[in-house]
């Protein structure tokens, strides 16, 4: 257990550093972090383990962090990106809210490992080929977890996006979208790895003892995949909407608090299949937790997406009015939506005049947007959310999945060639709005004007 605490601070340190560098497109670095740590783990497992018990297990998950953290800060050397070293203002609260930011992921990395050497001990106790069957599930469990891992992440950074701009309707479709695209994932490969559970495992082993025990620890594995694979989409989504006690209680729970008993009891009643019983018994006691939880919270029984995302009573308020329109990459439908939100915008009481603007700066930058930001035809959109604000206010966003580009950097270094018409409709844009903000999160091009 002493391993396991060295590496609370990488593992809280790496959720946040994690997110970033996903948020500012370096999924292909995350992904060789990722194996970078599941191979590093595995060597030094076998070399601390074999030398030093479970004392140099937890130390070989320590070191593995430090590796995944290591090439995750490989991204901040590249120059073409969006996160750079600077000089810490307010160090120990920015500590704080890195902590809690990373909270869920260093909970749900924590409990793994802790549960995981505990119920060891408990399956090497039914002999080692058990054991070694156990890893061998493991090591395919890994496999799949890289396959999930992106689905997971991007819904935690869209949820984290929705939640910002307080639109309730795109979290319902987003937690829609996640389970039932994780869901088909999980059941097909959980149909193959039921089906070929035997090729999979003699990968790993030819003894056909240890063979007949993987077998089994793979289809059971199989039958507990949809299950684990809702409890995961609904922590990330939870974390995304900064729920960070529902995300940390579902870690807690799934890993560690009802995977442990669940692996006592059921192996006490039913000898060593028990154990490969018990993660589908802690998983389905967890989703019947968690339904209840939400039904106390909500005053009601959960029948919608929204009744799950569990947001506060004043979620929404100070909002008016909200519209949202999506597009290709068609310069028709750019005028087309222009229209659409100068109409939205009058029937709201908005003013002829700044109805005017609001739908020319949608305009010219949706205009600049199918101009230069895709490469290619086809798969392109641009998502639009309007919100007129109580006190008057009228947000626009624009969202896109067209290459990274800062309108507010880009105009900034520009140089005064004289030439009026260059950049013209980012800089008429600059001039009508109050303000005007841009983030490049998960792949997407996230610009905030305020008018």
């Amino acid at each position: 257990m002493r391993g396991i605490m060295l590496s609370v601070v990488p593992t809280m340190i790496c959720g946040s550093v994690d997110r970033y560098v996903r948020m500012d497109g370096g999924d292909k670095l995350v992904l060789a972090g990722t194996l970078g740590m599941g191979i590093s783990n595995a060597v030094l497992d076998y070399v601390l383990g074999s030398s030093m018990g479970m004392w140099g297990i937890g130390l070989a998950t320590f070191c593995c962090y430090l590796v995944y953290l290591a090439i995750l800060c490989l991204h901040l050397l590249q120059k073409e990106n969006h996160l750079r070293f600077v000089r810490p203002m307010g160090w120990a609260r920015e500590l704080g809210r890195a902590a809690r930011s990373g909270s869920a992921s260093a909970a749900m990395r924590i409990c793994q490992a802790a549960g995981m050497i505990i119920t060891n001990v408990i399956i090497l106790g039914y002999g080692a080929e058990n054991l070694a069957g156990a890893t061998i599930r493991n090591s395919v469990a890994a496999l799949f977890i890289f396959l999930s891992m992106g689905l997971e992440m991007a819904t935690m950074l869209l949820a984290g996006m929705f939640y910002g701009e307080r639109d309730e309707g795109e979290l319902v479709k987003l937690l829609k979208k996640s389970v039932s695209t994780e869901l088909v994932m999980m059941v097909i490969l959980a149909a193959a790895v039921y089906v070929f559970a035997r090729p999979f495992a003699s990968i790993f082993t030819h003894d056909e003892q240890v063979l007949e025990v993987s077998v089994v620890a793979l289809r059971w594995y199989a039958v507990f995949l949809p299950t684990g694979v809702l409890a995961e989409t609904l922590q990330y989504v939870y974390q995304g909407v900064h729920n960070n006690l529902m995300a940390n209680f579902i870690c807690v729970m799934s890993d560690l608090v009802l995977f442990v008993p669940a692996a006592l009891i059921m192996t006490g009643a039913m000898g060593v299949l028990g154990y490969w019983v018990a993660p589908l018994v802690a998983n389905l006691t967890l989703l019947v937790i968690v339904f209840l939880i939400v039904s106390i919270h909500g005053r009601k029984i959960p029948r919608t997406a929204g009744d799950w995302l569990m947001l506060r009573p004043d979620f929404a308020s100070g909002l008016k009015a909200v519209w949202s329109f999506s597009i290709g990459d068609n310069s028709q439908d750019v005028v087309r939506i222009s229209q659409a939100l100068q109409d939205f915008c009058r029937e709201n009481g908005v003013d002829e005049r700044r109805s005017y603007k609001i739908a020319l700066a949608a305009e010219e930058m949706a205009d600049n947007i199918v101009e230069h930001a895709f490469k290619t035809s086809g798969g392109n959109y641009i998502d639009m959310c309007a919100q007129i604000k109580d006190d008057g206010d009228v947000t626009l966003r624009i969202r896109d999945n067209g290459r990274g580009f800062n309108p507010i950097a880009y105009v900034g270094e520009l140089s005064d060639d004289g030439d009026i018409s260059s950049n013209i409709g980012i800089k008429m844009t600059q001039k009508i709005v109050k303000d005007m903000d841009y983030r490049y999160i998960g792949g997407l091009n996230n610009l905030l004007l305020t008018i």
